[in-house]
């Protein structure tokens, strides 16, 4: 890379940091405030409310942002045509959401549901209309002014809600706080990217513009909701055939996990993808971006959703209640799980994108999604810690074929990518026998004091190990982070 190139991702990463700070903070004070205020049976409404969002948001992108993205060149007029293409979209998937509200809240046998929903479409035309924006910003490393918007939607939504729960709301506080902050971000994204990018929306609208974004995209797109629709299917089952108790208990749960995965990933997630597309002609240097960064997040992952499931136990009845230990199950499972999916969560897909491989990750997303559908189908109903099994089995077959084909496409092995993460196993495992010993001494303590002796203990051998076998990319980490690079 270029030093002006080098300098841009490095303060991307820089302010990607900041906001996942922010989020590791706030976030979970969000998560025990609503535990407090809410029930699971509430929780239920949340799970269904986050599923219908985060799906009409990829549905309604088509993969176009990613292809602006990837191409080095694009015209006023492609974008506008993107812009109006986008709106339109927007329009007709919010109008077909709207009529499948009364079969989703049949299905779930929720209160009210149908009403929710008809609201939460608001989201919708919203995020639409305003993706493009976001992309504008991403393309040109504007990742500063797009933390700061992210951080902003997020804290709207943390206070928007809270205030409306204590005001005798219940479940339409969350309601109120996510319709709320996305009109905060679509005004801040719209303001940004026509005042800091060189996009202007033009009296123009052509579909020869959209297709060549479209034929890149939708690949691209179909992939994402592949995903998606794999992580979350096992919500939609539980869903219909459980009670909504569950629902919301297993929700919690996994809730919980997958935003700290996210917290973890975003960091260098964000910056990746237009990186990668800048320096996509030079396989050493992609080489060497991509195995570090992937050494990085092991290093920060491995001990965290580690210390996660061996301390779930304790952390969950102390933080959030006893109503919540039923999620305890689900947080160990799928802590241990989380770690195959940091290692190719935005990190490997966003190098095959690069490359102009949309296709592979697509083809490779449909065999992964359609064996775990058919497995939930057939052994499903046996249980939450079957599902729980069949969900780990499939981010794990996952992971391989991705890291197989980056291999492949960066002349290398796949067996030395898993070789170069073998100190990062034997500091977590030195950390796991430390913490499991401190819990078997003072079993007869209580939780509190438990998990405090835990988490010190666990952290301080961890750096200590860490440092001692592999001192110069522990520092190395810790200088990125603070920008001395």
């Amino acid at each position: 890379m270029n030093n002006s190139l080098k300098s841009k991702a490095v303060k991307g990463i820089k302010w990607t940091s900041i906001n996942t700070v922010f989020n590791s903070f706030s976030y979970p004070v969000y998560q025990v405030i609503l535990a407090l205020l809410l029930i699971p049976h509430e929780f239920a409404y949340i799970a269904i409310i986050s599923l219908f969002v985060t799906l009409s948001v990829m549905i309604n992108n088509l993969g176009v942002g990613e292809a602006v993205i990837q191409k080095d060149n694009v015209t006023s007029n492609q974008l506008s045509s993107l812009f109006y293409f986008s709106v339109i979209a927007s329009l007709i998937l919010a109008s077909l959401m709207y009529l499948l509200t009364p079969f989703i809240e049949s299905y779930y046998s929720l209160d009210n549901l149908e009403t929710i929903l008809k609201f939460v479409i608001i989201t919708i035309v919203l995020n639409g209309s305003t993706s493009l924006f976001r992309v504008c910003l991403q393309k040109n490393l504007l990742f500063k002014e797009y933390s700061l918007i992210q951080i902003s939607k997020l804290a709207t939504d943390m206070v928007v809600t809270v205030i409306f729960i204590l005001l005798g709301h219940g479940v339409f506080g969350y309601v109120y706080g996510t319709v709320i902050s996305t009109a905060l971000n679509a005004i801040l994204l719209t303001i940004f990217a026509l005042k800091r990018t060189e996009m202007k929306i033009l009296l123009h609208f052509s579909l020869k513009d959209v297709m060549p974004f479209l034929n890149f995209g939708i690949s691209i797109s179909l992939k994402k909701i592949l995903t998606e629709v794999s992580h979350r299917i096992d919500e939609v089952l539980i869903g219909g055939m459980l009670t909504p108790e569950i629902l919301g208990v297993y929700f919690f749960g996994k809730n919980l996990i997958m935003h700290l995965r996210i917290l973890i990933t975003n960091t260098f997630g964000q910056v990746l993808f237009p990186v990668f597309s800048k320096i996509k002609s030079d396989i050493v240097k992609m080489k060497e971006v991509y195995n570090k960064v992937s050494y990085f997040v092991a290093m920060i992952a491995f001990p965290i959703f580690v210390g996660v499931a061996l301390t779930a136990h304790l952390f969950i009845p102390i933080i959030f209640g006893d109503e919540w230990i039923g999620s305890v199950s689900v947080i160990r499972v799928l802590s241990l799980a989380m770690i195959f999916l940091v290692l190719t969560a935005n990190i490997a897909t966003s190098l095959l994108y690069s490359v102009n491989k949309p296709g592979l990750v697509l083809i490779l997303d449909i065999i992964t999604t359609v064996i775990y559908i058919v497995s939930l189908v057939l052994w499903g109903e046996n249980g939450l810690l079957v599902i729980l099994s069949l969900y780990s089995l499939y981010i794990i077959m996952k992971t391989i074929l991705l890291q197989y084909f980056v291999s492949k496409e960066l002349s290398y092995s796949i067996f030395h990518y898993v070789f170069q993460m073998n100190k990062l196993v034997v500091s977590t495992i030195i950390m796991s026998i430390v913490i499991l010993g401190i819990q078997t001494l003072l079993t007869s303590n209580s939780q509190l004091l438990q998990l405090i002796i835990s988490v010190i203990s666990g952290v301080i051998t961890y750096i200590i190990i860490q440092l001692i076998i592999d001192r110069r990319n522990s520092k190395l980490l810790l200088n990125m982070l603070l920008k001395k690079v």
